[in-house]
């Protein structure tokens, strides 16, 4: 393992022309090693400009490396601060103890060699972590070690302590400020603040805004023991009260040079002004419509309905909330669905559904609660719908005839479509029932030849003596009336109608 010699040759072996190679064989022998110990200790390879020896423990060895920062002006240390031509301040690190300062001080001096270059102390944790930066300060109170450690990390600045120096600290306008140099300051970023379950004021002048100055007592208990709600605010301020955990926001309304209100010292929430006074009772809040909030009386009430009154007795309504019942009687039934009211008959015995139809008027009730139901003169189509009609007298009417027009084959005449049918047969025709019949049912069927004749009749219904045999001439009318009993089809024809 190479080292840096120690060993030293004489030098009055090499002195005098007289001195021999044999007399200072040891000496050169001394000199050669330590010549050789020197080339082994140091190793230039890869030596170029801005490059630097660096001791490698390893192997005991110089070897050229990289400067491990980028320091052009490198601390002293002195007993004085300095600066130089241009009144820059010289780097230095100065201890100043007591015996030539009144407080033992550490100054930390920084070369600038431009006029707006600034000076940064940087605090840095272990590369490759995100480790946050502790600042821990200390001294000897009462006899006891206090430390005040303030932590700072990428997303937090802690200040809290055992006693935290508020200089340098402070609020400005609308932000919280650290002083920076003399006459300016510097913007505090802060996410968040706690209070430490303490009360928190926020104000020009808190102290003596809180309840006339009296901020030792600012909540004077009743006679419960319980602290009142209300509390003397005479500045504009935010006060969170630990205790009750209220909030309270006050403003003042200054004036001008002639005693009257300035329009100022007013509370805006999302671009709203909030009245500065409290209304009268009963007041509600209302807007102007351009973001002006005020007292003022309800407007007028809608419509609405108080009282209700029936046959007998009637209610008022006590209250807003008050709920009217509608109530069913004998046969008489009630139900709401959705904003629908209905009322139905609920009776059976005697009770009868009354509906309007053709020709049928039926009045509105009287006073009594009398209905009259009237007919008109029929001026319309009367459907009986299969009734029964009984003392009745017709006078001068008329049947409906229907044409089948010209047919043959098998035909089922529809009585609905009238009682008296006629048909022109240009071939055979069957007949054996009818549709749509109902017991009691009859039709009359007027049966023509065409000019051709020789139509023919076949039929399973019980003709009158069984002749069923039609008119065999040209154009020649027979007739043949149709009864059906509910059972049996019972016909009659007659025959040659000339």
């Amino acid at each position: 393992m190479p080292t840096w010699p120690t060993n030293k040759p004489s030098s009055n072996k090499f002195n005098a022309d007289s001195d021999s190679i044999k007399q200072s064989r040891a000496d050169l022998k001394t000199m050669s090693d330590a010549v050789n110990d020197i080339v082994d200790f140091v190793d230039t390879t890869g030596i170029a400009d801005g490059k630097i020896l660096i001791y490698n423990a390893s192997n005991s060895r110089l070897e050229v490396g990289e400067q491990s920062s980028g320091i052009t002006n490198p601390i002293l240390f002195g007993n004085a601060r300095e600066e130089d031509s241009a009144g820059q301040v010289v780097g230095k690190l100065l201890f100043e103890s007591k015996d030539s300062a009144t407080i033992d001080s550490i100054f930390l001096g920084f070369t600038e060699t431009e006029e707006h270059q600034t000076s940064n102390i940087t605090l840095t944790s272990r590369g490759g972590t995100d480790n946050s930066i502790a600042l821990t300060v200390g001294a000897i109170n009462g006899g006891q070690d206090v430390k005040n450690t303030y932590t700072f990390a990428t997303t937090a600045i802690d200040l809290t302590g055992n006693g935290i120096n508020q200089t340098g600290v402070g609020v400005s306008v609308n932000r919280l400020t650290i002083d920076g140099p003399p006459g300016t300051n510097v913007n505090y970023p802060v996410p968040s603040i706690t209070t430490g379950s303490k009360d928190l004021y926020i104000g020009a002048n808190a102290g003596s805004s809180l309840n006339n100055g009296k901020d030792d007592n600012l909540f004077t208990p009743d006679s419960a023991g319980d602290p009142p709600n209300q509390l003397d605010m005479n500045g504009a301020l935010i006060y969170f009260d630990a205790l009750r955990k209220n909030i309270y926001i006050n403003t003042v309304t200054e004036v001008d040079s002639t005693g009257q209100p300035e329009d100022d010292g007013a509370i805006y929430l999302n671009k709203q002004k909030w009245p500065n006074q409290d209304g009268s009772n009963n007041q509600v809040l209302k807007t102007n419509g351009s973001g002006v909030l005020s007292w003022g009386n309800e407007g007028s009430a809608p419509n609405v309905f108080t009282t209700f009154s029936g046959d007998s007795g009637s209610t008022t309504a006590n209250s807003t909330t008050d709920t009217l019942e509608i109530r069913g009687g004998t046969d008489i039934g009630t139900s709401v669905s959705g904003d629908v009211l209905t009322i139905n008959y609920t009776g059976s015995a005697g009770g009868k559904d009354i509906t309007a139809g053709d020709n049928i008027t039926i009045s509105s009730p009287d006073s009594a609660g009398g209905i009259t139901i009237s007919q008109s003169q029929l001026n319309a189509t009367l459907n009986m719908n299969d009734q029964q009609l009984s003392n009745m007298q017709i006078k001068n009417f008329g049947e409906i005839v229907h044409d089948l027009g010209t047919t043959s084959g098998t035909l089922t005449p529809d009585p609905n479509n009238g009682s008296v049918q006629k048909i022109t047969l240009n071939n055979n025709l069957t007949l054996n029932a009818l549709s749509n019949v109902a017991s009691g049912d009859s039709l009359t069927l007027l049966v023509t030849q065409d000019g051709t004749g020789g139509r023919t009749l076949s039929s399973t219904m019980k003709f009158s003596g069984g002749a069923k045999t039609l008119s065999t001439g040209a154009n020649a009318i027979d007739v043949i009336t149709i009864f059906y009993d509910g059972t049996n089809y019972l016909a009659s024809l007659s025959t040659n109608f000339s």
